[in-house]
């Protein structure tokens, strides 16, 4: 049993905004990070993958939930995947001195 595919699409948007800040990483005003702070940020980064995983777990339908359950906790998990992602990045941005953002660089309000 397959959800909505709006949660599919949900899911997957969520997935690549948190890839695309994961790309930033690196290449970003955070590269610049010391190694522990880094560090952090990517863990940080993972445990919001890890909760869009938890996402497609229950987009299977496979786990018992009624429908309108499985759906309230893909929302909220997609929420929290979202929160997780850029609030690090953002925190990030504001230790490395560099709050003003240019239009390349994710935040946590363009929609992802």
């Amino acid at each position: 049993m397959r959800l909505h595919p709006d949660d599919d699409r949900a899911v997957a948007a969520a997935r690549r905004g948190i890839d695309q800040l994961c790309a930033h990483v690196d290449t970003g005003p955070v590269a610049a990070l010391p190694p522990t702070e880094h560090a952090a940020l990517r863990k940080c980064l993972a445990s919001a993958n890890d909760l869009l995983t938890l996402c497609e777990g229950l987009l299977e339908g496979a786990d018992g939930l009624s429908t309108v359950e499985r759906e309230r906790r893909i929302e909220w998990l997609v929420d929290q995947a979202k929160h997780v992602a850029h609030r690090a990045y953002d925190t990030a941005l504001a230790v490395t001195g560099d709050p003003a953002q240019g239009a390349d660089q994710p935040t946590a309000h363009n929609g992802n």
